[in-house]
Parts: structure tokens; C-alpha cells; sequence
């Protein structure tokens, strides 16, 4: 089996959670972990087992590495994952992919150039429950989609890098992208800030699609109530995506607004949920580490990883578009089909 040699890049709150997969991976070789904050790394660093650097730069030049992933604040994305490509090292990088399509498209270009894998880390594209509804949908399952309407809330934890718009909503963009949701015709978003002046800790965006297509996002860190739900409502079939729920993640309802509209007059609501609901069977990984196990796999195989890196630069015009919008205070932006 070949064990490839990986560094760690950010030991922070998404750090942790790598560091966790990474040392249960029997395909890795966990080689070095790097923080530029001295107090993550420890005092005593022989608790990580590892070497440890305050750069990537400085680990790079002292240890050889195959791959690394790094999860670090997104304004240091280009920097930190230019310099391991032209080192020659294949790169996994969390989102937000990057601050700006000119960041995003130069982290593009430096791997081709380089000639090494870049894969951007969007959770929801290695989500086993995400992949069924995907693939359902292809099937025809659905039928037409008319709306999607996703929420993304939760109590914290509350970032000062950038605001629950960068931080949330690519997981929702994700969403809609792999359901073949990908450029739309314009988005609207607004929000507020509240715990820190400046960084919006609420936001509710509107994306139109060509055909009528509409979805809705809410994304926040101030409720109390964790919330992490799709709904694609189709012109056969309503699927929920409860990302938080353990027992059914995933449920397909009969049910359709047209079966509404011709109900019998005085029928309630009750009655039309009596309806056929599928909740099926899966069998679902841990989605981080089925990313790390991807990621590995597309090291011997990285054209298939064009599909990923598209979806990466997509993902950051639209949220580029709802930034202008949200700094309108919620004017309709149409999104440019030309600029790629």
C-alpha cells in the first residue's frame, strides 16, 4: 500500500478535525503540522507526535512531503497554497476556496503550471447522502426542479475573518451546484451584523436560475438551534436533506404542490402528508474522511479533479456577487455568464 507523506498546514478550529482523519488514515504518513500561532502548536510540541513549524515555507524546506492540506484564514489561502504547488506538492485547501475570483483563478493557473493537484475542499461533494440525492435527481426522481430553499444556522462559532455569508453559504452553494444548479441569471442577498460591527453574522440570499429555478438560503451563527436542511421541491417529488439528523438524512415525499392545488376542498394538510414518503437505506461515511480518501485517490488521477476546481471558481463569483449585493443592501446583481 502506498503511504503518502502529508503536512498539515492550520491547527484551528477545522485543523483539529483533519488532524483527527489524517492520524486514522492508514494511507498517511501525518509529516509535519504547521501554525503561525505558537500557542496551538504547544509549548511542548511532542504531543502532535510530529514536527511542528510556524510556516509552511520553513517545513517545506526541511522535510520532504507528498501533499498537503491546508487549512488556514482564507486571506492566506494563495499565498500558503502557491508556495507548496511550486514546491511541488499537491494541495487540499478548505473553503472558502478564496477571497476573490482574480485569488481563485491564480491558485487555478500556478497548479496547471506546476502541473500538481489542486482540490478544493467542499465537504458536500464528499457528503454519501448528497451524492444519493444527486444521484436520484439525474434519475428523473424529482422531476423538474422549481425551488430549493436551504438553512444553514447554528450557535457559533462566530468568525472575525470573514462574515456567515464566506463561511456558510459555500456549503449551500455546493448543494446547488451539484444539482446541476450552476450559474445563475442573479442573486440578491442582505444581512446583519450584531455580535461584531462590520462582519455580517446573518444573511438570506435569493439566486435565479434559468427555467424558473429560485432557491433561498438563510445562513446564520446566532441560533440556537442547529439547523442544516435542503429542500429541492421537484414537479414529481419533494426531497429533505437533514444534515443533522442521524436517524432519516435523507427523505423523498409523493407529495407536490400541483397534488395540493387539486385537493378535494376543506382536505388538510394532514391528510396530503399521509402521502408516500421514502426514506432510504444508506450506508454513510464520515464526509471528512471520505475527502481525505478523494483527495488521495485523485493524487494518481487529477484530471478527474477539473469537475472540483470548476465548481470551486463558480462558487466564488456567485459569492463575489452576493458580497455587491449585500453591500447594496440587497440589490439584484446579474451574474456576468461571459467572464466564465
Amino acid at each position: 500500500m502506498e503511504v503518502a507523506r502529508v503536512g498539515l498546514v492550520g491547527l484551528g478550529y477545522w485543523g483539529q478535525k483533519y488532524l483527527r482523519v489524517l492520524r486514522d488514515n492508514a494511507s498517511v504518513q501525518l509529516t509535519f503540522v504547521t501554525d503561525a500561532d505558537p500557542a496551538r502548536l504547544g509549548h511542548d510540541s511532542r504531543h502532535l507526535g510530529v514536527p511542528t513549524f510556524l510556516s509552511v515555507k520553513e517545513a517545506l524546506e526541511q522535510l520532504p512531503c507528498d501533499a498537503v492540506i491546508v487549512v488556514t484564514p482564507p486571506a492566506t489561502h494563495r499565498e500558503v497554497v502557491e508556495t507548496c504547488l511550486e514546491d511541488g506538492v499537491d494541495v487540499l485547501v478548505e473553503k472558502p476556496f478564496a477571497l476573490s475570483s482574480a485569488d481563485a483563478q491564480s491558485m487555478v493557473d500556478c497548479s496547471q503550471d506546476a502541473g500538481r493537484l489542486l482540490l478544493p475542499a467542499h465537504i458536500y461533494a464528499h457528503n454519501d447522502v448528497v451524492r444519493h440525492l444527486v444521484r436520484k435527481q439525474a434519475e428523473g426522481v424529482l422531476g423538474q426542479l422549481r425551488l430549493v430553499s436551504l438553512s444553514r444556522l447554528g450557535l457559533g462559532p462566530v468568525r472575525s475573518d470573514v462574515n456567515a455569508l464566506w463561511d456558510l453559504v459555500p456549503h449551500d452553494l455546493t448543494v446547488l451546484d451539484l444539482l446541476e444548479l450552476k450559474a445563475p441569471k442573479q442573486v440578491s442577498c442582505v444581512g446583519r451584523s450584531i455580535v461584531r460591527p462590520g462582519i455580517e453574522d446573518v444573511v438570506l440570499a435569493r439566486i435565479c436560475y434559468p427555467e424558473d429555478v429560485m432557491a433561498y438560503i438563510q445562513a446564520s451563527w446566532l441560533s440556537p438551534v442547529r439547523v442544516r436542511q435542503a429542500i429541492v421541491y421537484g414537479s414529481r417529488r419533494t426531497a429533505v436533506f437533514d444534515d443533522a439528523s442521524a436517524d432519516s438524512p435523507l427523505r423523498f415525499l409523493s407529495s407536490t404542490a400541483k397534488e395540493l392545488a387539486a385537493a378535494t376542498p376543506g382536505q388538510t394538510s394532514g391528510d396530503m402528508r399521509s402521502g408516500g414518503v421514502d426514506v432510504p437505506n444508506l450506508r454513510a461515511h464520515e464526509p471528512l474522511k471520505n475527502l481525505l480518501t478523494d483527495f488521495l485517490r485523485l493524487r494518481n488521477q487529477p484530471s478527474q479533479a477539473e469537475e472540483h476546481v470548476g465548481r470551486a471558481l463558480r462558487i466564488v463569483r456567485v459569492l463575489e456577487l452576493m458580497t455587491k449585493s449585500l453591500n447594496a443592501g440587497g440589490r439584484a446583481e446579474r451574474f456576468n455568464h461571459e467572464a466564465g
